[in-house]
């Protein structure tokens, strides 16, 4: 790969965040904002929601981010092609749930990724990688390889109990594996216009601050068009262009590329 692609990670620590929806939406939204760049989602959950989404029912095989975190496969003879010409991805597996014990006592383990991704044949310009809730070996593996995290949330209590907690994780990151690794954001879904809602942002805000980051100022306002697209294998921007959930994520990639 010779281009130094933007990858994104997605994490918190806590489910039921957008970040499955997230992923999606800022590979498609970037599509449309970005129309001749060449986008790469990565799928590091067990859960393999993404997948899933994206591919349907697809057999679980070493073809997968386990095949790849584990050396039985060359990256290049992983990576999938979507319905989108210029949007491809490395589909999850139920075996990653056992990376933690395969690669206990591997050194370098932390690095798999990054170095995958330096082996790319493609020149891909942005790589979205999806995560699990818990901190594992998979998740160390994305934020060493990353540039940015974004950071998905809820304004509930839970989410923002889950990123205090995420800041000595970031710290160790920094420490040990990845320096530069940039918290590009917070981006708030689920949003709605109730006073509980309005304080918790100024709560995720006050948290940003401490993290030296920012909340985004798009915010999204989730609703019953997310299932219905993950149901129809479809992205929002694919199943309900004109839904408010829609354009808030298109309001939130064009605020994250600086458009």
């Amino acid at each position: 790969m010779e281009k130094e692609p933007k990858i994104y990670t997605l994490y918190i620590s806590k489910g039921g965040a957008i970040k499955t929806t997230t992923v999606m939406a800022m590979a498609y939204g970037i599509n449309i904002v970005k129309p001749n760049s060449k986008i790469l989602i990565v799928d590091c959950d067990f859960q393999k929601n993404t997948t899933s989404t994206i591919l349907g029912n697809i057999q679980d095989d070493m073809r997968s981010t386990y095949g790849v975190i584990t050396n039985k496969i060359d990256i290049n003879e992983a990576i999938y092609k979507t319905s989108n010409p210029e949007i491809d991805i490395l589909a999850g597996s139920v075996m990653l749930a056992n990376v933690d014990i395969e690669l206990q006592n591997k050194l370098g383990k932390e690095y798999r990724l990054k170095e995958a991704f330096k082996n790319l044949k493609i020149d891909y310009d942005y790589i979205i990688i999806d995560t699990s809730v818990l901190m594992s070996t998979m998740v160390v593996n994305a934020l060493t390889a990353s540039t940015d995290l974004i950071i998905p949330a809820r304004p509930d209590q839970f989410t923002l109990d889950g990123l205090q907690l995420l800041s000595s994780s970031i710290s160790d990151i920094r420490l040990y594996t990845n320096p530069e690794l940039n918290i590009a954001g917070i981006l708030i879904g689920y949003m709605n216009d109730t006073v509980l809602a309005k304080d918790m942002v100024k709560r995720f805000e006050a948290e940003a601050e401490k993290l030296d980051t920012k909340v985004f100022s798009s915010k999204v306002r989730t609703n019953v068009t997310v299932p219905e697209a993950q149901a129809m294998h479809q992205s929002l921007f694919e199943y309900a262009p004109k839904s408010k959930a829609t354009q808030g994520y298109l309001d939130f990639v064009k605020e994250l590329l600086g458009e």
